[in-house]
């Protein structure tokens, strides 16, 4: 373990630190030590990894993914990111940037500029060179001097500690002794105390003497150095290193160390064997070559899923493996051959989960497995792409049609199926294009790209009215449907989604025909439909628990609820979000959750039960905050304000109403039918409370609080304003304190004429509750008729 107390402090003084340091020096080995040594300092840490990443265009994306900051429909993604990230502490760290250098010092500039609470810690092999970075160069590990010879002084030496803790890892029991010392301190020095360099030469432990290696160390430098006398020293002694690992290795081991740095972000055994065996490396032998590549420490697991085991290569080793596989010419085939095994597993997937074949658990296995590739398929779309394969390439879009559709990067997947898609032409088979542009409409149309998706819509159901194929028209009249209709051409759009749902059932997709249900519950249910709306819905799910599609059961049970919620009947509505959450557990529906997440509070609070919706609510604010979903935090912020309203707390309400609406101001999204009414009716309350001129000023104090101050002012019941505060002289109704803050509600409610059924519909409270309240105001305050009581509290 390297010391990393002047690190942090160089973190203290400056917020851009950027570890610099040739390959395989422990760059990234150092930056996790740090990250995880400061984590008490910062609110959050997050370490976003870009050896792979081989576009710029990927860089917010990757960082958006591991904030688990959700993309915005109609919002470029980088505002979202900077949006959620702004005011947070956290330490971000950026792993291996000299590939995307300018990009990463633009996103870098972009950030400190933007989040004056982030600090940023890089690594790479030269400086981001952005304003006020400090740079750090990474030394290798500490090595003993050719004079020391004491083995207890040498073991406490960086350097012999990993080559000692690497070598009792393939050699169980090996200690540096009196025997050995001298040897192992040679090897440290050979290699400069190189990390990775001394993990290969200590992998050769199981197989030589500490002595022997040292002697094949010592040739080998002593041919290398005499070459590429421009290359940093460092590297030419790692490359030295990872050479002579490589000589060793037999020519079938070889053959498939340079065909496995095919892989972007690793691979499974199985995905291993069929891309890159062949004669050379025959399947026969394939798990004993492979088995080699391990032992040798040029392969190493990454991790389980589903109970696969995945691999992958350390960035050196598989830099040098590609410089291999390009020299030798395989790499095209090599590709052709992954995206072929990619097409099946998609195509597989879509058709699982599609039309609802297999058990749930099977599905759902099948997806993880799909996405555990993304960044394979990413690889192989780009090849499609670069090496003129427009079909192939469409071919995995339309396959991947229901991937993106489940995936918060829908943009990623719409950008690389409309560059196939502009590459298509006469030649292309037909039924190829439709499925493409099926799966081009139904990324868009979550993204808000409304004319995109209708007319890519249009494209399909045009190829396969040609083509005379019910199921192509069908996959694509949902999209082409609800994208008519969310840009105005509501008849059109209706009609098309009948059609959808006609469509289906010829061509006997049933999973089709539910999503067709579902959408057609969706529109109507926005006309104010609310009955037809209900009928669709229901279809929908019956259909869906009967193919035991939990994804789709889960989003008509959110469509479900939110008509109960319309008809005001909170306690079904609530039932319904709690059987959509429950439904959604287990897969990647991170939007849907916080969607059910806050249905469920919102009804909880409508229904008096603020203690539960505070905890489901705070929750859900947590989570919306993290993904960067302003909208999300804007509406829990203005359930926060109803409920402080009817606890009497109207100068909290206030500034949170008007918090809510500084979120939603930039975001320019319609408000949902019905909610702009609510609001105004909402602070017409507040006014009645605590008066006109307060509001205001509470609404101008509410407007500028940041999203810590609101966040906190959301979670702090005991924030309230003075009482002095909240009684204006002049245009404020104060009622008299023999009055409970129920009374006091209820009788602000009277000024506006409202009937004990009204009142009782407002405050979602029993007429009898109502009743006994109006009687106890009367008696309090000694009166005999209602009008007396609003006439008072007008007066006061």
């Amino acid at each position: 373990m390297r010391d990393t107390s002047d690190l942090r402090r160089l973190l203290d003084v400056s917020r851009a630190v950027t570890l610099c340091g040739a390959g395989g020096v422990g760059k990234t080995r150092l930056a996790i030590q740090v990250a995880r040594d400061s984590s008490r300092d910062y609110n959050d840490v997050r370490f976003v990894e870009l050896a792979d990443a081989d576009r710029a265009d990927q860089l917010v994306p990757r960082l958006a993914v591991v904030a688990d900051i959700r993309p915005e429909p109609g919002h470029p993604l980088e505002q979202t990111v900077l949006a959620a990230l702004a005011e947070q502490r956290i330490l971000l760290v950026l792993d291996n940037c000299e590939h995307l250098i300018a990009e990463c010092a633009r996103l870098a500039d972009l950030l400190l500029g933007t989040c004056p609470r982030l600090t940023l810690l890089a690594t790479s092999r030269e400086p981001l060179r952005v304003p006020g970075e400090l740079v750090w160069r990474v030394p290798p590990l500490a090595v003993p001097d050719p004079d020391v010879r004491d083995p207890a002084q040498i073991r406490g030496y960086e350097a012999v500690a990993l080559f000692e803790q690497r070598a009792a890892a393939t050699r169980p029991g090996f200690q540096v002794t009196a025997e050995n010392a001298a040897a192992v301190a040679d090897v440290c020095r050979a290699v400069d105390g190189i990390p990775l360099a001394l993990e290969l030469s200590a992998a050769r432990v199981g197989m030589m003497s500490v002595a022997q290696i040292l002697d094949r160390l010592s040739d080998r430098f002593h041919v290398l150095t005499a070459g590429d006398r421009t290359a940093p020293e460092r590297q030419r002694t790692l490359r030295a290193t990872i050479d002579w690992s490589y000589r060793l290795l037999d020519e079938r081991e070889r053959v498939l160390l340079r065909r496995l740095a095919i892989f972007q972000n690793g691979w499974t055994l199985p995905m291993a064997e069929q891309v890159c065996a062949d004669p050379e490396v025959p399947v026969s032998r394939f798990l004993d070559a492979f088995a080699g590549l391990i032992d040798k420490s040029f392969v190493v697991p990454k991790e389980e899923r589903g109970g696969a085991m995945r691999y992958r290569m350390m960035e050196s080793i598989r830099d040098y493996a590609l410089e291999h596989l390009t020299t030798c010419g395989e790499a095209s085939a090599l590709r052709a051959a992954m995206g072929d095994y990619l097409l099946g597993l998609a195509e597989r997937w879509d058709d699982q989960f599609t039309h609802a074949s297999g058990s749930w658990e099977q599905r759902l296995e099948a997806c993880h497995e799909l996405a555990a590739e993304h960044e394979n398929l990413l690889a192989v779309l780009a090849w499609t792409v670069e090496a003129g394969q427009t079909e192939r390439g469409l071919r995995l879009s339309g396959a991947l049609r229901a991937h993106w559709a489940h995936r918060d990067d829908k943009a990623e997947g719409a950008s690389w199926t409309k560059s196939l898609l502009d590459r298509a032409d006469a030649t292309t088979d037909q039924r190829v294009l439709a499925r493409a542009l099926s799966a081009y409409a139904t990324i868009c149309y979550p993204l808000g790209e409304f004319t995109e998706a209708a007319e890519a819509g249009r494209s399909a159901m045009a190829l396969g009215r040609a083509l005379d194929e019910p199921g192509l028209k069908a996959q694509a009249a949902i999209p082409l449907g609800a994208a008519l209709w969310q840009s105005g051409e509501e008849a059109r759009g209706l009609e098309v989604l009948l059609d959808a749902v006609r469509l289906s059932q010829v061509s006997g997709d049933r999973v089709n025909e539910a999503l067709s249900y579902a959408a057609l519950g969706t529109v109507t249910g926005q006309q104010g439909q609310l009955k037809q709306a209900q009928r669709h819905l229901e279809q929908a799910t019956a259909l869906m628990r009967q193919l035991d599609h939990r994804w789709g059961v889960a989003t008509s049970l959110l469509g479900l609820a939110t008509l109960a919620e319309h008809r005001a009947d909170h306690g079904t509505a609530a039932r319904l979000y709690c059987e959509a959450l429950t439904a959604a557990e287990g897969m990647d529906m991170a939007q849907e959750r916080l969607r059910g997440m806050i249905g469920y509070g919102r009804c909880l609070a409508a229904q008096a039960n603020h203690a539960a919706a505070r905890e489901v609510l705070l929750d859900a604010l947590h989570h919306s905050r993290a993904a960067g979903q302003r909208l999300h935090v804007a509406r829990i912020l203005e359930i926060f304000a109803s409920m402080a309203l009817r606890n009497a707390a109207p100068a909290r309400a206030v500034q949170l109403m008007a918090a809510a609406q500084a979120i939603r101001d930039p975001l320019k999204r319609v408000r949902a039918a019905g909610s702009g009414a609510q609001l105004d009716n909402l602070r017409s309350r507040a006014e009645l409370m605590i008066g006109a001129t307060t509001v205001s000023r509470l609404w101008a104090e509410g407007s500028a609080l940041t999203l810590d101050e609101a966040f906190a002012l959301a979670v702090d019941t005991s924030a309230e304003l003075p009482a002095d505060d909240i009684r204006p002289a002049a245009d404020a109704s104060p009622v008299g304190s023999v009055l409970t803050a129920r009374e006091r509600e209820i009788a602000a409610l009277l000024t506006r004429g409202l009937t004990n059924r009204a009142i009782a519909a407002e405050l979602v409270i029993s007429e009898a509750t109502v009743a006994r309240h109006v009687a106890n105001i009367l008696t309090k305050l000694g009166f005999t008729s209602r009008t007396q009581v609003a006439a008072w509290f007008m007066q006061h």
